[in-house]
Order: C-alpha cells, then structure tokens, then sequence
C-alpha cells in the first residue's frame, strides 16, 4: 500500500529565477569605443594584405600564402575548416599580445566552409542539397564563425579584419534598370551576412584617371600610380563607414587611422561654441526649437546628437550670410 507524502517534509522551494540584465540601472549612453571590423576587397595585388599588415601586432590565418613576402606572424596555412576555429579559439584562450586578427582570404575560407559541411552530410558539392539550399546551410557556420570573432573581439580587444578578391556582378536595382558593380568574391548570402556585421567595408583600387582624345572620339582610362580604399557606396562597388571618413583614402593603415580619429565628434566645449554662433542667427521660431533641442542634447551628454544639430544648423545658415555681414561692415567703414 502506498504510503501518503509527510506532511511535515520540507517544502520543495521554487528555482530562483536568474537576474535579468535588461533592467534601466545597466542603461548606458553616450559614445562606445570598441575594436573595428573590417572587410577590405579588391583586385588582386593592389595591397589589402599589406594594409593590414601595417595594423597594430596582427596575426594572419592565411589561407593561400599571401603574406609570404611580409614580415608579420601567422598561422600555419589550414588545410580544413576546424584549422580555422581551432587557430580562433587559440587566440581566444591564450596569452599573447596580438591586436589584430586578419583573416586573408574570405574566398577561400568560403571553399573550407564548403568542403566541410558536404564531408559532414555526405553531399558531393554544394549543389548537391538542391537548389540554393546548400549555401543556407553555409549560413549557419559563417554565423558560427561570426560569434567565435564576436567573443574574441570583446575578450581580447582584437581588431578583426577580412581580405576578399573582387568580382563584377550584376546589380539588381529596385529603382530603375540593372547594372553591374563590383562585389565580393564569395556567395551573396555570405556576402550580406559579412557585410552587415562589419563596421567598415573599404573597396581597394587602382586610381585612374580618364582621358578623351577627341580625334578618335574614345576615352581611355589610365592609371595614377596611386592605390586607394574607397569608403562610401556608389553605383559603382560596395563600402561602408561608420566613422565619418573622407570618400577617398590612400591605401596605408596610419592614413586610415588617422582618418578614424579625424571622423570622431569634436569635444563638446567647441561644439557648443559653434552652436552658440549659429543658434544665434537662425529665426526666433528655430531658435526655440534648436536651443531645447541642444539643452535636451546636452543635458544627456550625447555628443554624437550635437553634432547632428550642428551639421543640420550649418545647412540652415547659408555662407553667404558671413560675407554679406562684412560686406556691410566694409560699407558703412567706408562712408565713415
């Protein structure tokens, strides 16, 4: 016969619930600084892998012995995709004084990728899943490699970087006709995925220059000399910034660090200084309006918000009000 639970045993306690991180005391503001994520591609030899390897103490997984002509630390060259994580996770666990992780080149860590899950699920190529369905399946371990990076960058404060070749391909424009553009050299999907997590995507190039001979009725283009990066889109290729850079940068590290720290919000004294001036020579209507505004703004002490005030002000107040003041000072100096 079964015996009836003692009423007089210990109460089973209920589990304590875990705290919870999204709670308005750990709400932060203001500017974080953090490691960069960069994607450099282009032609080949016209210098990413040198570019990176002017960043501060990098560290290579290179996969096809592009960096054998630079001075600068590296893996042995991976055969599979696990010689890939394992050399991430190394990083990541162990002790060294590396800055920067360069990972030269995506195209082939997209064959690795490849290799590996059609050993894993006893495909043939990737094309065996069936249609599109095997570069999904890519998906999930870019992903994966994505959140190894994503750990070793918040760890080890490493700067992470990409290398990838060029290729032109077809741009499906939603708001008119087609066109063709430079891209990267690997999947869409993975394109995409890569693109979004990075934090700048400079495309490296040959500068040139075009030249009409107007006898023969034909434009030439030839070449500067000059390698660049490219950091804002165009119809042309794909690139992306952050950091308020210039369109056009020399292909060297320090020009693109420098660059960086240029493209970051003045301190806020001078900032306020020139909202002050401009402020005072805007309506009374948007006046009001701008005044709260940057009170709101500083109140909170968002500089990056400031400078948005001040670069809509400066569109407001036209040079030509400058000019126009002295123009009329000059006069009146004159008919004294």
């Amino acid at each position: 016969m079964r015996q009836a639970p003692n009423a007089t045993g210990p109460a089973r306690q209920a589990p304590i619930p875990a705290p919870r991180r999204m709670r308005l005391e750990t709400v932060s503001s203001g500017i974080v600084r953090e490691p960069h994520r960069i994607l450099i591609y282009g032609v080949g030899g016209v210098g990413k892998s040198t570019f990176l390897a002017e960043a501060p103490k990098p560290i290579f997984i290179d996969t096809q012995d592009g960096t054998s002509r630079l001075s600068v630390a590296r893996f042995p060259r991976p055969t599979c995709w696990q010689d890939v994580l394992d050399a991430i996770e190394e990083l990541t666990v162990g002790q060294h004084s590396f800055s920067t992780l360069a990972m030269d080149l995506l195209d082939d860590l997209e064959a690795l990728i490849w290799a590996h899950i059609c050993k894993r699920d006893g495909q043939d190529n990737i094309e065996g899943y069936g249609y599109g369905k095997g570069y999904k399946v890519a998906l999930d371990e870019w992903r994966g490699l994505l959140a190894r990076l994503e750990r070793l960058r918040r760890e080890k404060g490493m700067t992470i970087g990409f290398v990838a070749h060029s290729s032109i391909r077809p741009f499906k424009n939603p708001e008119g006709e087609d066109y063709d553009r430079y891209g990267l050299q690997i999947h869409e999907q993975a394109a995409g995925l890569l693109r979004g997590w990075c934090d700048t995507v400079l495309f490296a190039r040959h500068e040139t220059v075009l030249k009409t001979d107007p006898k023969k009725k034909r434009t030439r283009g030839i070449s500067t000399g000059t390698r660049v990066i490219q950091t804002v889109e165009t119809a042309a290729y794909y690139a992306k910034n952050r950091d308020n850079l210039p369109d056009t940068l020399s292909l060297e590290w320090q020009v693109f660090a420098d660059a960086i720290e240029a493209g970051q919000p003045a301190p806020t004294e001078a900032i306020l200084g020139e909202l002050g001036d401009l402020v005072s020579r805007v309506s009374d209507a948007e006046r009001a309006k701008a005044e709260k505004a940057i009170a709101d703004a500083t109140d909170a002490g968002d500089v990056a918000r400031l400078t948005r005030i001040l670069n809509t002000l400066r569109g407001r107040v036209q040079p030509s009000d400058e000019s126009s003041t002295d123009d009329n000072n000059t006069q009146q100096e004159n008919a004294q």
